[in-house]
């Protein structure tokens, strides 16, 4: 053979001519599995998904495998504008970077750029690379101007002009954005810090009944949202990979918090529970997890389609923020192959861009029509209505701002910073927010992590892969498990070694590091920041049961909201399968800790001091039956 080869020590050899290399990559394309085509044709077909939904108008399909983009912001005259073509073989992304041609360049530009994107391409092989590529052209253009005439021509005298001044709107850009940074900053500060400003509950949620309690999570791609949903929902239902913009639609599952157990005060040593206990004994209740695609600067504007994304957070009641703790990934999700010991990436700076991201879709909308609002100030509690939030609470966040909601006259002399201050209040009471710090069983997230929990008191540590993968385990019967236990104990001698290798690092890096995965605790203690109110209907006072006598004592638990009459419980035990033929309401009455019953009032507020509750009828249905009778 006229093949040069280099010879190692080992025996191994490799082709160096670049001739011979094409040679073996075209047969090894060639030998690849099939059933490898299938998985990269999947990934394709979901990477597609992704940047017609983020790239919209700029993203086209010219045939099978052939994607087309146009670089920066859409114009009327897209045949003028700089554009990048990418040729997708059968094995990527798994084993080949993309092909990929520029459009619309003049030679030196384009040798520049190409070699920026091919580095960039080369790093990602094995993950979806378009979206990066693409995000590194824009921002390449930004910095690098197109017109490469010379300076002495009277036309690009005129050009070059046209650049300073753009150059001195762009200067006063960046400093208009400095003072909104620090305007939205002192009026968060300020409304965070309003401890003794506290909306009581009963006015935020005026009116009662059952409450389906959501919680939504934000964040950037590729933080790990979609894996904390499988840990919590406990399943695979959200697809995971690496790369950004995995999610596009909402994923919507059942998730679980926990709540301490009622019945040690009633003297019951063992109480039912229909959902099942965490390792600490506390009763799990359910919820909808709501996981939203990932958020990127500019979200507030439309960047990635980040206002359909930030929409369907509306009806989120807390926010759980995803934050990559481990800085391996940058500000768009992608990820970062040489971070360094501390992370290539600050996540504290993902925490303050996401939050303003949320102030400013809020404000935005707001400030859309100010003009109008000036002049009728009485509209503007309107203007809060769309974010699922009722009168009685954006009345209890006016009074929170210093306003008086019967009398707006003051708003017509408002200036900017006053509306972000009102603003900031807003987000605090209808989107509270816990940070969720996860991958912290990465090397580089311990330091990030004593960073944030010394900046923010609502940051806890989470290890949502490993969460996942135990859970697994323990389905298989490999390792015993409960949701919130700190420690693992030794797994099934049926587990093979690749798993058991996972095995020993989990339980080293998160389990002994942090105590357990803080999945379960860290949903806990975000429905803390909105707690329900949590009433259990029996039928016998005596007992504590609620229908059949094999049934334990206080199985069942409703979620209601708070501010809930012992009226608003019948209406929302009207609804359950079990008693939809139920009579209309006679009197209800409820049993202390102490075992003293209480006659309650129609309009009686809810309250843990009366939440057992034996509620009456002029109609006996299954569930009223006593539990010794049939």
């Amino acid at each position: 053979s006229d093949v040069y080869k280099r010879q190692h020590q080992d025996g191994h050899s490799w082709p160096v001519r670049a001739a011979d290399l094409d040679r073996v990559q075209a047969w090894l394309a060639d030998k690849v599995d099939p059933e490898c085509w299938g998985e990269c044709r999947e990934e394709q077909e979901q990477e597609q998904e992704a940047l017609e939904a983020i790239y919209d108008e700029r993203f086209s399909v010219v045939c099978a495998r052939q994607w087309k983009l146009t670089l920066g912001e859409p114009s009327e005259h897209k045949w003028s504008q700089p554009r990048i073509t990418f040729s997708l073989s059968k094995s990527y992304p798994l084993l080949e970077a993309p092909a990929f041609t520029l459009d619309g360049f003049n030679k030196r530009t384009a040798d520049q750029l190409t070699a920026v994107l091919q580095e960039c391409a080369d790093d990602c092989i094995g993950a979806a690379a378009v979206f990066a590529i693409t995000s590194a052209a824009d921002e390449w253009l930004l910095d690098h101007p197109l017109d490469e005439a010379s300076p002495n021509d009277p036309l690009t005298s005129v050009a070059l002009g046209r650049a300073e001044d753009a150059t001195v709107a762009e200067d006063a850009d960046v400093a208009e954005e400095a003072a909104v940074a620090e305007d939205i900053l002192r009026a968060t500060l300020a409304a965070q810090g309003e401890v003794n400003l506290r909306v009581p509950d009963s006015e935020v949620h005026r009116g009662g009944g059952t409450w389906k309690y959501c919680v939504g999570l934000v964040g950037k791609p590729s933080a790990g949202k979609s894996t904390f949903f499988n840990a919590l929902c406990g399943s695979d239902a959200a697809s995971v990979a690496a790369h950004p913009f995995t999610t596009i639609e909402p994923n919507y599952g059942t998730g679980f918090f926990s709540v301490p157990e009622i019945g040690v005060s009633y003297g019951i040593e063992q109480p039912g529970c229909e959902y099942g206990r965490n390792s600490e004994g506390d009763r799990k209740l359910p919820l909808l997890i709501k996981d939203v695609a990932g958020l990127v600067p500019g979200a507030w504007q439309g960047k990635g389609r980040g206002n359909a994304f930030l929409n369907d957070l509306v009806d989120a009641d807390v926010l759980l923020h995803i934050v990559d703790s481990s800085g391996t990934t940058d500000e768009g999700g992608n990820a970062l192959n040489n971070p360094g010991d501390l992370g290539g990436h600050d996540p504290l700076t993902d925490i303050d861009w996401v939050h303003t991201e949320l102030h400013r879709w809020i404000f935005a909308n707001v400030h859309h029509k100010w003009e109008g609002i000036k002049r009728h100030p009485d509209r503007l509690p309107g203007m809060f209505s769309g974010y699922h939030a009722n009168k009685s609470l954006i009345r209890a966040v006016f009074r929170r701002a210093g306003l008086d909601p019967d009398n707006l006259a003051v708003v017509s002399s408002w200036q900017e910073p006053d509306l972000h201050a009102l603003v900031a209040h807003f987000l605090t009471v209808r989107f509270p927010v816990m940070l969720v710090l996860n991958k912290a069983d990465l090397p580089s997230a311990a330091p990030n992590v004593d960073r944030i929990q010394a900046a923010h008191s609502n940051s806890r540590v989470v290890c949502a892969a490993a969460e996942r993968q135990v859970q697994r385990w323990s389905g298989e019967g490999l390792v015993s498990y409960v949701e919130g236990q700190p420690s693992l104990g030794e797994p099934s001698s049926e587990m093979d070694e690749t798993s058991r290798v996972e095995f020993e690092r989990i339980k080293q890096h998160v389990f002994d590091a942090w105590g357990g995965t803080g999945v379960l605790k860290v949903v806990s203690e975000a429905v803390a920041l909105r707690p329900p109110v949590l009433a259990y209907p029996v039928c016998d006072l005596s007992t504590l049961k609620f229908g059949s006598k094999d049934e334990l004592p206080l199985s069942r638990c409703m979620i209601l909201k708070p501010g809930s009459t012992v009226y608003d419980l019948y209406e929302s035990m009207r609804r359950l399968s079990s008693a939809r033929d139920m009579g209309e309401y006679v009197r209800a009455e409820c049993v202390h800790p102490g075992m003293s019953h209480q006659v309650l009032k129609k309009d009686e507020l809810l309250a843990p001091q009366n939440c057992v509750i034996r509620v009456m009828t002029n109609k006996k249905v299954s569930w009223q039956a006593h539990p010794g009778k049939k």
